[in-house]
């Protein structure tokens, strides 16, 4: 297998995702924030020092616990032996609760001075100067316990996300629908997948933040009380304390005081995440990129017409996509390369690869060259030039109904797509370590075209005697699915021909109801657009780990 550079793991990134995020969201909403706490409790930019250190230290810690976590409960869910699990918006929601949990519990000192001198003036009597006068003062006065005021309210802040995901899942379905119905039959569908872009990414995030801001504002108000240095003189005693005095001297109205600049404070929060998008990019580069970063650097795929609907609209499916230069159309081919040797691991299917040119040299890795699959490769690429990629594994199946040198019967709608275009290799030589076994191999492929259909290219299928499964396409996610589609095929004959050993009678669809459905499943855009399902599946799976 190659090699290739892991670069900064995916928890050091996001960590330096939300340092990046946090610092420089705070320099910007600071003001906002010394008139929400005076308006909470009761120069713009006193106490900046603890607010940025608070704001980027709490993003960083969060995005890092949130990283392991996630990984601790995929692992969690992949040790059942689910190899496919994934994260879902569930888990998202435990970690994301966790992490702010810890992040809390860490940072709790920093927004106590933050919020101490925030809430008075340089001159006031008993006002820290300074953040490390404040610091020194906490701990002659109070000891170390003075730095966890408020933090049992604190960590029902955690509940803040919750009320944001039950925002922002609803919103983002009422977007996908609008969306649907607005666009119209000639407007092309630039992306079949439901995806958010920036401004609607902003526009959805921002509105759930406010939303969770104002519904659990009034633990901020209590927090910010019982973090003064003054707390019980002038609010009360403990969270009981300072709830009860607020209701009797101030009424319902005392815990939204500071409302409007504190959900503003966290709408304009959101224009930071553009800078975590930075390091997230980083992660692309270095081959732990996530999935919609790594969306982002592909074309959007084409699109073309399929049919018409009932309601007379055009049928429009994603096809292949073009790529402005060639560098990064090698980039593409090579993310999508990496991901289907990980789907056919993941089946059994690896039986190990090499990165060589056509005439032996060497292009990835520095591993010694396999004979037979150079040999067998070359010659099919030297044979079909629009063969861009091909795919051979010894697969328990394919080698099972390889045994009989026979062609599939059309018995299934799956077999359709190897509808006159695939082969049977009738000759075992042992290992192909010999040119001329290669071309004959090659040779049993068949032309570029099917002449029962026209012009539709050949997906190009070889059951090779005694030996395994073959096929070839015009990109690497065609090619894989035809294999993938190929094996599960011979399961499904071999079950089949069990059966009918058994006296059970196949029922075989006709030459006319073949030709017609192989049109419909045919064609290196029907393979290409069938392994993206198996690709989307990798990049959930390994957050884009293979990437590189």
């Amino acid at each position: 297998m190659t090699r290739h550079h892991e670069g900064l793991s995916p928890a050091l990134v996001e960590t330096i995702a939300g340092l990046s995020a946090g610092t420089v969201a705070t320099f910007l909403v600071h003001p906002l924030d010394i008139v929400k706490t005076r308006m909470q409790t009761a120069a713009l930019y006193r106490g900046l020092t603890p607010n940025i250190l608070g704001s980027a230290s709490s993003w960083a810690s969060f995005f890092f616990f949130k990283e392991r976590v996630e990984r601790i409960v995929l692992g969690l869910k992949t040790s059942t032996g689910n190899t496919n699990a994934s994260l879902t918006p569930q888990d998202y929601f435990i970690s994301s609760g966790v992490a702010g949990l810890f992040t809390q519990a860490l940072t709790n000192p920093i927004w106590v001075l933050k919020t101490r001198m925030l809430s008075s003036d340089r001159g006031a009597v008993g006002a820290y100067p300074s953040m490390w006068v404040g610091v020194r003062q906490i701990l002659e006065t109070e000891g170390w316990r003075g730095f966890y005021r408020g933090l049992g309210i604190s960590l029902f802040g955690v509940t803040h996300g919750a009320v944001q995901f039950a925002v922002y899942d609803p919103l983002k379905k009422m977007y996908f629908r609008r969306r649907k119905r607005l666009r119209t039959s000639d407007q092309p569908e630039a992306h079949a997948q439901q995806k958010l872009g920036n401004e609607a990414t902003l526009l959805l995030s921002s509105i759930s933040k406010l939303v969770a801001g104002a519904v659990t504002y009034p633990y901020q108000v209590i927090r910010s009380r019982l973090q003064n240095y003054d707390a019980e003189e002038r609010f009360g005693r403990g969270i009981q304390g300072v709830a009860r005095r607020t209701w009797q001297e101030e009424g319902w109205r005392g815990f939204y005081r500071g409302i409007i600049p504190g959900v503003f404070h966290h709408g304009t929060f959101r224009y930071s995440k553009p800078f975590r998008g930075i390091a997230v990019l980083s992660k692309v580069n270095n081959g732990n990129g996530p999935v919609e970063s790594q969306k982002k650097q592909e074309s959007p795929p084409q699109v073309q017409v399929m049919g018409r609907a009932k309601d007379r609209r055009n049928l429009k499916i994603r096809t292949y996509p073009k790529f402005a230069t060639f560098e990064e159309g090698c980039g593409y081919w090579k993310r999508h390369l990496a991901a289907a040797f990980r789907v056919f691991a993941d089946r059994g299917y690896d039986e190990g690869s090499r990165g060589t040119s056509r005439t032996g040299l060497v292009v990835e890795g520095d591993e010694l060259i396999n004979t037979a699959t150079f040999t067998i490769h070359s010659a099919i690429h030297r044979a079909r030039p629009d063969a861009n990629a091909a795919c051979h594994a010894h697969s328990v199946y394919g080698k099972a109904f390889s045994a009989f040198g026979r062609p599939l019967e059309m018995i299934t709608q799956d077999a359709l797509r190897f509808h006159g275009c695939h082969a049977v290799h009738d000759s075992f030589g042992g290992v192909a370590v010999d040119r001329a076994e290669g071309e004959r191999i090659a040779a049993a492929l068949g032309p570029a075209t099917r002449p029962s259909i026209g012009h539709i290219p050949t997906p190009g299928a070889v059951v090779l005697q005694n030996h395994g499964l073959l096929t070839v396409g015009r990109s690497v996610d065609e090619a894989a699915f035809w294999f993938i589609s190929l094996e599960r095929t011979c399961q499904a004959q071999l079950l089949a021909d069990a059966a009918a050993a058994a006296s059970y009678e196949k029922n075989y669809i006709g030459d006319e109801e073949a030709a017609y459905v192989v049109q419909e499943v045919g064609g290196p855009d029907k393979g290409w657009l069938a392994f993206q399902p198996y690709y989307n599946e990798q990049m959930a799976k390994t957050r884009g780990a293979f990437l590189g």
